[in-house]
């Protein structure tokens, strides 16, 4: 029928093998991201390289995801998002046999291609699922992201269990990683190449930016979002080991798992959020989930003992978990095409990853880090009133058009 999408014809069995591709691909970079934290002390002991340069590897992800979101729009254009996902599982791939190698610099080798593969899989992602369902864009983006997280949380373990039982770190880390990364394989023999729809307007969060013009005040907004959920993501996953060890006397083990109770709060969080999508706007769930974070970080930083730190985690986590999503819908539902809206989405990611961790390990080296940690509730507060601008320009540009 003329103006109905392949999802809404399928009617339950909406998600296609490019829906499932696309989730799949999100997995294999989430295991990336949280499992380089794991390897990270490991990768010194083998480098023989201080801790500062070791901190090049997470940063040098980070400044592949701005490069390609800057330059990645042909290569999107000429290709498609389905098959820009089957060259990312190659560079994956390809980057752990690499790594795979005893080598130091082809280790260090394998994971700068690894890091341009999950920016390529950052780009392609959203502009896959907004080319196959315009119409459940919001959902399938939060979906994504949880099974991202849910694959995320494995690494960790994994990487633990390899070592401990004398496989090593590859055997826990490159061969799930990469065997994840080929199921983005089958999208090369998409013909012809996806092409990004605009979303409908049966999508309420695309509904109240859509048709903004590139550069717009909507679509700048928008951007700013993205960028300031994924500072207060980040600040929690990569410092609240740090914060438990130095505020509640763990041990450097125990401290450890911050960020996996973390990490699985966000799990819980975005499956959660993934049926609350059809209740509110992401307005309104930002607003109730920055209420989450804040008490989340209140109780976590107050905590009389470890235990009850890590519950707060956990809670701190269900809050952050929808605001990625949210933020990365509005961002492509601002933006002139779907695909634009990814590619800027990369920017603004690399952009917090790379940013974030600076600007509080610097001010936890002035004035500490119980203080520098109060960038987390500035970061929320900042959001929301991001939140009311993009809700103001919206309406603004809505009224213009019209």
């Amino acid at each position: 029928m003329p103006g109905v999408t392949r999802a809404a014809q399928q009617g339950r069995t909406w998600r296609t093998p490019t829906t499932l591709r696309a989730y799949g691909m999100l997995g294999a970079l989430g295991f990336a991201l949280v499992g380089l934290g794991a390897v990270l002390p490991v990768l010194q002991s083998e480098l023989g390289v201080s801790p500062g340069l070791l901190a090049g590897l997470p940063t040098l992800f980070a400044l592949w995801f701005v490069a390609v979101g800057l330059v990645g729009g042909a290569v999107l254009r000429r290709v498609g998002p389905a098959r820009m996902l089957a060259l990312a599982g190659a560079l994956i791939v390809a980057g752990a046999a690499l790594a795979a190698l005893p080598a130091p610099q082809t280790v260090v080798a394998g994971l700068a291609v690894i890091g341009l593969g999950g920016a390529l899989v950052v780009v392609a992602v959203p502009a896959a699922l907004a080319g196959e369902h315009p119409d459940r864009l919001r959902r399938a983006l939060t979906e994504a992201n949880a099974l991202s997280v849910c694959a995320g949380m494995a690494a960790p373990p994994a990487v633990s269990l390899a070592v401990s039982s004398g496989l090593g770190w590859r055997a826990g880390y490159l061969a799930p990683m990469a065997l994840l990364a080929t199921l983005g394989f089958g999208g090369w023999r998409a013909v012809p190449p996806s092409r990004p729809r605009r979303p409908d307007a049966t999508d309420a969060a695309a509904r109240a930016v859509v048709r903004a013009p590139h550069g717009s005040a909507p679509a700048l907004l928008a951007w700013l979002g993205v960028v300031l959920a994924v500072m207060v993501e980040f600040a929690f996953t990569l410092w609240s080991g740090v914060a438990l060890r130095d505020w509640h006397a763990t041990t450097e083990a125990t401290a450890a798992l911050g960020p996996l109770f973390f990490v699985g709060g966000m799990a819980l969080g975005r499956l959660i959020s993934a049926a609350a999508d059809r209740l509110a706007s992401p307005g309104r769930l930002i607003a109730a989930a920055a209420l989450l974070v804040v008490g989340g970080f209140a109780g976590f930083s107050s905590a009389p003992s470890g235990g009850l730190a890590f519950a707060w985690l956990v809670v701190a986590g269900l809050g952050v978990a929808p605001l990625y999503p949210q933020t990365l819908t509005q961002l492509i539902g601002a933006s002139a095409t779907p695909d634009a809206g990814s590619r800027w989405g990369a920017v603004a990611s690399g952009t917090a990853i790379t940013v974030s961790p600076q600007i509080l390990g610097r001010v936890a080296d002035g004035v500490g880090l119980r203080w520098a940690y109060v960038l987390v509730p500035v970061l929320v507060v900042l959001l929301v009133i991001q939140q009311l601008g993009q809700h103001r320009s919206a309406h603004r540009h809505t009224a213009a058009v019209h």
